[in-house]
């Protein structure tokens, strides 16, 4: 049995590894230059840095078109949403204290909000990758999830 995916991708034609989804960490990396629209054609200096084999956000490739699609996925979230993440991440961003402050919430409070924000954010772009080729978590009967507490507890 295929799945929704496979299907998909033959029915517009193209192959699964085309697709390509934004994770938590990718939009961390953008999201700290998403509000400087002048430096989205500027290429990093990546000299001092090492560079991978599999290819980095800021190595280029499509950091305009993410910046794009970021930009317009940001456009779609709630205003309260847009102006944490600006703080957040805007001007080389505040620390999580700092954002638990002046929005009067404990520093954890902060720290889930923006997650959140973030996943909302995520959902806009496509969501989260899905799993390809029925590769599932094992699922554990309720016998062998308190087995495994009690080995824990040990």
């Amino acid at each position: 049995m295929r799945g929704i995916a496979h299907s998909r991708a033959i029915k517009s034609r193209v192959r699964t590894g085309d697709f390509f989804f934004y994770t938590p960490e990718i939009l961390h990396e953008l999201l700290r230059d998403i509000w400087d629209y002048e430096g989205w054609m500027d290429t990093p200096d990546l000299s001092t840095e090492f560079i991978t084999k599999t290819a980095k956000v800021s190595e280029g490739n499509g950091r305009l078109a993410m910046f794009s699609d970021v930009s317009d996925a940001l456009r779609g979230l709630n205003e309260a949403d847009r102006n944490l993440l600006r703080q957040r991440y805007s001007n080389g961003g505040m620390d999580f204290d700092a954002l638990a402050a002046v929005y009067e919430m404990t520093e954890e409070a902060m720290r889930k909000r923006v997650r959140r924000a973030i996943h909302k954010l995520q959902d806009r772009l496509g969501g989260e990758p899905p799993v390809w080729h029925n590769r599932r978590r094992k699922v554990m009967t309720n016998a062998q999830a308190a087995a495994q507490t009690r080995n824990q507890d040990i």
